[in-house]
């Protein structure tokens, strides 16, 4: 008895310093953690290409090529791997030939009569400041002061964002390509991997612990592939309405808006309002009867998604209330930024069932 007080004083004195340390150099922890975690970064790229490239691949392969060769599996599995990889890439090829000839032109008709627009705005808030009787010598000097503050150092600025922008380029796309790499191995030795993790979390966890982190992984594997899933079908459907509604309305730039708004409707409660804003921002500045059009057609448009195909993709996939949505989507922004915005939502939903299993365990415990 004694050992056993002893035993579990010793371990909460240590835990005691260890916290300290921990706390008296968090900065230079925090900057190790950050090393490491930017040198696994491949690796997490790979292990989400190799996520979503297994939905096809699980379905190609159990629905045609494990009937075909039942008794060599291998060539199953490269036949479905290599043809799951040409249906995921065969589809964003298309997304891209069809959608970017149509963004290159939006955007340099944009640039093109830029200073059209820009006479344009000039004049309706030359109006606006005449209607409310405001000083309009004074007015633009104040926007020119904040536009032209600190030109001097502007070509030093411009440089610095270029080879920021390059650099951060080529980081990205070497993470991309070790990623797709490594995503091949991974999912051509899904089970053999999947196989180790469980033996050793049997080696080093009891029953009760191996059966609740099995149980954990399973339900955030399940939520995380039916929302990323139901988000992407979601603002595709989305996009395809935007640009239909903005075409029939004579809305200018509608395959630009079109993309705005679908792939800014993949975040999660905010992410209509993030694309409505740069949208009503470009039509206001070249007419703004057309960006009222637009916010009034957005409108709907985003009633017509929160309430009849949003639940028809989704279903109860998320399981958790408007308000823990809105909750996990803005602390996930706070923290990761944009795909906190988007991945906080899920986290938060296994969390959520987690937590509420223990609690309604317990009570039936009690019971």
């Amino acid at each position: 008895m004694l050992k056993k007080e002893f035993k579990e004083k010793f371990l909460l004195i240590f835990l005691g310093i260890v916290t300290f340390f921990a706390l008296k150099n968090f900065n230079y922890l925090w900057g190790s953690f950050c090393t490491f975690f930017n040198a696994i970064m491949p690796f997490i790229y790979a292990l989400i290409i190799a996520y979503i490239i297994n939905w096809p691949y699980t379905f190609i392969k159990e629905k045609f090529f494990d009937k075909i060769y039942k008794e060599n599996p291998k060539i199953s599995k490269t036949i479905s791997m290599i043809l799951a990889y040409i249906f995921v890439i065969g589809i964003i090829t298309f997304l891209i030939v069809i959608v970017a000839p149509q963004l290159v032109l939006s955007f340099e008709h944009l640039i093109n009569n830029f200073s059209h627009y820009v006479s344009f705005a000039e004049f309706y808030i030359k109006r606006i400041l005449d209607f409310f009787n405001l000083d309009e010598d004074q007015m633009f000097y104040t926007i020119q002061n904040i536009f032209l503050t600190g030109n001097e150092n502007f070509t030093v600025k411009v440089v610095n964002i270029a080879v920021d922008f390059i650099k951060n380029f080529a980081l990205i796309m070497y993470n991309w390509v070790i990623g797709i790499v490594a995503s091949i191995y991974f999912l051509f030795n899904k089970e053999k991997l999947i196989s180790q993790l469980k033996k050793i979390l049997k080696a080093f966890c009891s029953q009760k612990v191996y059966d609740a982190t099995a149980y954990t992984m399973s339900l955030t594997c399940n939520c995380f592939g039916k929302f990323i899933v139901g988000k992407i079908i979601d603002g595709i459907i989305m996009g395809i309405l935007c640009f239909v509604g903005t075409t029939l309305l004579s809305i200018p730039y509608a395959v630009l808006i079109s993309v705005i708004v679908g792939v800014t409707n993949i975040i999660p409660f905010f992410g209509p309002f993030l694309g409505a804003v740069p949208s009503t921002f470009i039509l206001l500045i070249i007419d703004p009867v057309k960006a009222l059009y637009f916010v009034i057609f957005i409108l709907i448009l985003q009633q017509i998604d929160g309430n009849i195909i949003g639940p028809r993709i989704l279903g109860n996939s998320i399981g958790i209330s408007g308000i823990f949505i809105m909750f996990s989507v803005i602390i996930g922004g706070g923290i990761w930024g944009i795909p906190g915005m988007i991945f906080g939502v899920p986290v938060f939903a296994v969390i959520y069932s987690v937590v509420s299993k223990i609690i309604n365990d317990k009570i039936n415990k009690m019971k």
